[in-house]
Order: C-alpha cells, then sequence, then structure tokens
C-alpha cells in the first residue's frame, strides 16, 4: 500500500520532470481554436461511437460527429426522447441507432 506522502512525493516528482520537458514548447494561440469541419480526422474507413449521448437541437449531434470523424453513432438516451431520435433518425438516414435507458420500477 502506498501512502498519503510517498503518492504526494512520487506526484510532485512526475509533474516537475513534465513541465521541465515542456519548457521549450510554444503554443500558439491558433493550435487552441475548435477544429472546423475541414480539420475532422480521416480515420481510413467507418468509425461507430457507441457511446454518443444525445445532444440538444438535431444538428449538434452530426456537427460533434464530423469533427471527430465519427461516421455512424448509437445514440444514448432517456426513453422519453423518441421523437427527438426519430427526427434526427428522418434527417440523417442510415448514421444513427437508438439505446434507450428507462426505469423499470416505474
Amino acid at each position: 500500500m502506498i501512502h498519503r506522502r510517498r503518492f504526494l512525493e512520487s506526484i510532485t516528482a512526475a509533474s516537475s520532470l513534465a513541465v521541465s520537458g515542456l519548457a521549450g514548447l510554444q503554443v500558439s494561440s491558433e493550435s487552441l481554436l475548435a477544429q472546423t469541419p475541414g480539420d475532422a480526422p480521416d480515420w481510413g474507413g467507418p468509425v461507430l461511437d457507441n457511446h454518443l449521448h444525445l445532444r440538444r437541437g438535431l444538428d449538434a449531434n452530426m456537427i460533434h460527429m464530423q469533427g471527430c470523424g465519427v461516421t455512424h453513432a448509437d445514440l444514448l438516451s432517456r426513453d422519453n426522447s423518441a421523437e427527438q431520435v426519430h427526427a434526427i433518425q428522418a434527417k440523417y438516414p442510415g448514421k444513427f441507432v437508438w439505446s434507450a435507458g428507462t426505469n423499470a420500477a416505474n
């Protein structure tokens, strides 16, 4: 078992090494900007996101997928989201499947 003091010493040493190794690194403000659709990664084939939480607005889901190079997604949402899920499936056919959670006690 590692004791708290030993753990803190280890973390301090590791972070000091990491900081000293990054001392010469320069970060431009441009590299901190959000990706644009043209910056989306090309993974060389279809990519399935099997854990996409439903976002507000139909297009927000697709924009998120395009930004990270995902081609298809399994939407995770509550069972009362059926109307929104069917709307997104109609707008983007073949891109989304749906996994719904429910409270079986109700």
